[in-house]
């Protein structure tokens, strides 16, 4: 009986192991974009502001 809950025991230990490294990687996947997104908005605004100058 012993053996069977130490079988148990190494799937949970698993789970949990590959839940947290789910959602490791699906909120790194979510914020990545948005690092890339700030960055062109920063570009575009200075662009922008480069041109309002220039008049």
């Amino acid at each position: 009986m012993s053996d069977l809950y130490l079988f148990f025991f190494i799937a949970l230990i698993g789970l949990v192991v590959i839940s947290a490294g789910s959602i490791i990687l699906m909120t790194r996947k979510d914020t990545v974009p948005h690092h890339e997104i700030h960055k062109k908005v920063e570009l575009l605004e200075k662009e922008v502001e480069a041109l309002k100058n220039r008049n």
